[in-house]
């Protein structure tokens, strides 16, 4: 039985390390891949265009699959959502069958 002969760890080089940086570039790379390789439904491009259907193709009206999702509640929403700029958010009552939608300080909901 032959003995393996372990090398020691490279000396340290006098630059010290970024620490955040080479997180960043790690998990950003990481993210990248598995967030292509994964989620193939929803792309996000250089600009934040947001895409919801990445086919190409408009979803047939007889599809069981491939809608998008959007919360409910049951009743009025009264609660003042933190904002994002540029956004607005939505909600569907399912007692009063409204799409409510919050802006200007304020719920505004359309019937359905």
């Amino acid at each position: 039985m032959s003995q393996q002969t372990l090398n020691p760890p490279p000396p340290r080089t006098s630059k010290p390390l970024d620490a955040k940086k080479e997180f960043t570039e790690l998990w950003s790379g990481w993210f990248r891949s598995v967030w292509s390789v994964i989620n193939t439904a929803v792309f996000v491009g250089v600009n934040n265009n947001v895409l919801l259907n990445t086919s190409g193709a408009a979803l047939a009206t007889t599809a069981t699959n491939g809608f998008t999702y959007i919360p409910t509640c049951a009743g009025t929403p009264t609660g003042t959502p933190t904002l994002f700029a540029g956004t607005v958010p939505i909600v569907y009552d399912t007692t009063g069958h409204k799409l409510w939608v919050y802006r200007a300080g304020a719920w505004a909901g359309v019937a359905i």
